[in-house]
């Protein structure tokens, strides 16, 4: 106890990829770098776009 497992780790990979994918596509299309969609992980870090 008090490690993740292997399926832990996928499961929150699979949450994560989830969550950034739309906010991927939306950089995209509005000119925004799409490497910054991973800041939506961050609570409070897409603020600074709005």
């Amino acid at each position: 106890m008090g490690s993740f497992s292997v399926w832990h780790w996928m499961i929150i990979t699979i949450i994560l990829c989830v969550i950034v994918a739309p906010f991927w596509m939306i950089f995209k299309r509005t000119g925004i770098p799409p490497v910054l969609s991973i800041l939506a992980v961050i609570p409070g870090a897409i603020l600074i776009f709005i």
